[in-house]
């Protein structure tokens, strides 16, 4: 039993990377989508929550939220994005993160396509930045995290016998 606890946390570990992975990527990938049809489209709010939804994964989730939401209680765009803010720590991002997605966000509707897009460019440059370092570490530290739960399990069952 004590094994067993010891592998789970070891393994919870590695997946929180990935999951962290999975969630940048589907934001990296809505975020560019989002910029295109500002700039290229002028697309309003609403069809810029529809073209995520070809994404997938936690971006797509994110923006469906926030659609409905829109829709259910006839709010803005912003106003909406700020009250689902804590799916972004529930899908696995951190704060640093959030901050960026969200300073994105806060741009859409409120400035030219060409300053958006700018915002959403820096946005877009830490995000790429940060998965390029968390995909590091999940390469390098993915497979010791579970190793090290399996271990520390098994040298507890040991000391216990």
């Amino acid at each position: 039993m004590i094994a067993g606890s010891c592998s789970a946390i070891g393994i919870s570990m590695n997946r929180a990377i990935k999951k962290r992975i999975s969630s940048l990527r589907s934001f990296i990938s809505a975020l560019q989508i989002i910029k295109a049809e500002i700039v290229f489209r002028s697309a309003p709010v609403p069809q810029l929550l529809e073209t995520t939804d070809e994404i997938g994964g936690a971006a797509a989730e994110f923006f469906k939220r926030i659609g409905e939401r829109m829709q259910t209680r006839s709010g803005s765009f912003w106003q909406a994005a700020q009250h689902e803010a804590h799916f972004l720590m529930e899908s696995g991002l951190n704060a640093s993160d959030s901050k960026n997605i969200f300073h994105a966000l806060y741009s859409v509707g409120r400035y030219d396509a060409a300053m958006q897009a700018d915002i959403i460019n820096a946005a877009l440059r830490h995000l790429e930045s940060e998965l390029k370092r968390v995909e590091a570490e999940a390469a390098q530290k993915g497979r010791v995290y579970s190793a090290m739960g399996i271990t520390a399990g098994i040298v507890l069952a040991l000391a216990v016998i």
